[in-house]
């Protein structure tokens, strides 16, 4: 019998703080419980809000240690019990919240989403996160009016 585990890396923050506190770690390869897909992730996006957790300022993030990134994009390599929906080789997006800077992570089938092979992970990841601010900040905005009812928003285009 061997005793062999099978190991991949992750981002790790032991403490809040500046980058100086960000580094890299060899950990056990994580098994998906039930309801999750394991991701081989291809890309992994940093953010503002990395930022804001790693320095501890960011409202109702982790507490140390964790793995920062809020958004992957990657290959489903192995499913939990109960999934469904997606299969090996699946190529996915999953708003993580945390923990996506790392090579293998489990996240809820329900989250993950398709991503089509001819698109580009990293220009997938870029756009995801930044897209769904966008979002929320014109529905919020659009839905502010002092009547409580929706108002005009208007979005203009810059190059």
């Amino acid at each position: 019998m061997s005793s062999y585990v099978d190991r991949m890396k992750r981002v790790v923050i032991d403490h809040f703080g500046g980058p100086e506190v960000v580094r890299v770690a060899e950990d056990e390869e994580p098994l998906p419980a039930e309801g999750q897909a394991r991701v081989r992730v291809l890309a992994s996006g940093v953010s503002l809000s990395d930022a804001q957790m790693r320095a501890g300022t960011y409202l109702g993030g982790p507490k140390p240690p964790f793995t920062p990134g809020y958004e992957l994009v990657g290959v489903i390599d192995q499913l939990g019990p109960g999934c469904s929906r997606l299969r090996v080789g699946d190529r996915v997006g999953v708003l993580t919240q945390w923990g996506a800077n790392a090579e293998l992570v489990c996240v809820p089938e329900k989250y993950a989403v398709a991503v089509p092979e001819e698109l580009d992970p990293a220009e997938v990841v870029s756009l995801v996160f930044t897209y769904m601010t966008a979002y929320q900040m014109l529905h919020r905005a659009a839905r502010s009016s002092g009547s409580g009812g929706w108002r005009s928003t208007t979005v203009t285009r810059t190059s």
